[in-house]
């Protein structure tokens, strides 16, 4: 008889703490990017020049922190769908992870190096890891229903990853659009995290109205 000396699942109270700490530093590094001005010698173009690039910096910022509050959005999501984790989920959550680590690095960069469409492709493609991923997670949490909690979590699953194909069409349209224009191909990452909480404020309030309320 074979033993296997590792338990078949895993306890979500230590996944869930851990991924809500890397999240939450993650958003605190994000404003590491934002560089100090100094205006003590500046003036005329120089100063102008200096405040275009602190503009760009706090737009980048604006745009990281709604991505990942969003990825934060999903992931809670996905963990209170879940009654239990298997070993699988436990790893494809530590892959998931790894890569929203590397978003302060590149945030910094897109900041730093603010026409360069290549950097625009970099946090694309970061961000094209990060929701493969979750995409994965999403089908792996649908197809076990030992883990999930009830029929509601596949027909969620099933919405979160036809919206997830959707946000794989904007990081290439975000990309070819930085070709012509950096600072628009970054403002069309907003487009994703702005449908993502509004569908999800928007549906209670349509159950509301539908119910006389």
């Amino acid at each position: 008889m074979r033993f296997d000396p590792f338990p078949r699942f895993f306890p979500l109270d230590r996944a869930i703490p851990l991924s809500d700490a890397v999240f939450a530093v993650v958003m605190t590094l994000l404003v590491l990017g934002i560089e100090v001005p100094s205006e003590s010698g500046l003036s005329g173009a120089a100063l102008d020049a200096m405040r275009e690039k602190l503009v760009h910096q706090i737009l980048v910022y604006f745009v990281c922190f709604w991505t990942v509050a969003m990825y934060w959005f999903h992931h809670s999501l996905l963990f209170g769908s879940l009654k239990r984790m298997d070993r699988p989920m436990m790893l494809m959550n530590l892959w998931f992870l790894m890569p929203v680590t590397l978003l302060p690095f590149v945030t910094q960069l897109m900041g730093a190096r603010r026409d360069e469409w290549s950097i625009v492709a970099l946090f694309a493609l970061t961000n094209l890891v990060i929701a493969l991923v979750l995409h994965q997670m999403w089908g792996h949490v649908a197809a076990q229903s030992e883990t999930h909690k009830d029929q509601q979590t596949v027909a969620l699953a099933h919405r979160i990853r036809v919206a997830l194909g959707f946000f794989f069409g904007i990081l290439v349209g975000a990309v070819l659009v930085s070709l012509i224009d950096v600072k628009a191909g970054i403002v069309c990452f907003l487009v994703v995290p702005i449908v993502a909480f509004y569908g999800y404020v928007r549906d209670p309030l349509r159950s509301g109205r539908g119910s006389g309320l």
